[in-house]
């Protein structure tokens, strides 16, 4: 009697899961961006922030959260929150305000931009660590348009949104090599067992800034 074929132990790519963002709904993500509107509005005005009205839900849940600015479609500043240690809702706060003044890439935002700027709030949800069985495993892990990135090494740290390597057409090696060059590492870094490589998922929320307010609004998975 012969004996059954013996299945294949499956790679660690086909085993790789990443736990998901908080479940935000558009409605909660037209309500971050309405609060990232106001926030930038009052800063422009020369008042401070103002705690909105209470809502209940996931934004209420710590989460790590970055926040883009763009004037006329061209980034202006962006800055995340990366450890989960307050309400979303405050993160998106704190994090609209830094990348429209303090992101040191750029000048500050003027309050003269106001009718031509639009703000991404992308919420992450938990990093998972790759595999690193072989090189290929944790090249055939990442799935580009779905994972953003981040590394760690040396005392020194980068992330890449999920967005931006499908943004720029990148394959799963150039996204990695693109991450550690954001960290200042050398491109193959991620290759050394001791560099920290790890991959997220995030939900993405756009709105055009008009001069009373919000214009206009999407969501995205990423």
């Amino acid at each position: 009697m012969s004996e059954p074929p013996r299945s294949e132990s499956p790679s660690p790519y086909d085993l790789f899961l990443i736990p998901p963002p908080p479940p935000l709904s558009p409605e909660d993500g037209l309500w971050l961006l309405r609060v990232a509107c106001e926030t930038l509005q009052r800063h422009f005005q020369g008042l401070g922030s103002e705690d909105p009205a209470h809502r209940p839900g996931p934004v209420g849940q710590p989460a790590s959260v970055f926040v883009s600015v763009y004037s006329s479609g061209s980034l202006r500043g962006c800055l995340g929150a990366l450890e989960p240690s307050e309400p979303i809702w405050r993160s998106v706060q704190r994090m609209v305000l830094a990348a429209a003044s303090v992101d040191p890439r750029f000048e500050p935002i003027q309050a003269s931009e106001t009718g031509t700027l639009s703000v991404e709030i992308t919420v992450l949800g938990p990093r998972t660590d790759l595999p690193r069985t072989t090189p290929e495993d944790t090249l055939r892990a990442i799935r580009i348009g779905e994972h953003g990135l981040s590394v760690r090494a040396e005392g020194r740290s980068g992330l890449l949104l999920p967005q931006v390597g499908s943004r720029w057409g990148w394959d799963a090696r150039r996204f990695l090599e693109e991450t550690c060059k954001k960290a200042g590492l050398p491109g193959d870094a991620w290759l050394l067992i001791e560099t920290e490589v790890r991959a997220f998922q995030g939900i993405k929320f756009h709105g055009d800034v008009g001069p009373s307010g919000l214009a206009g609004e999407s969501s995205q998975l990423v």
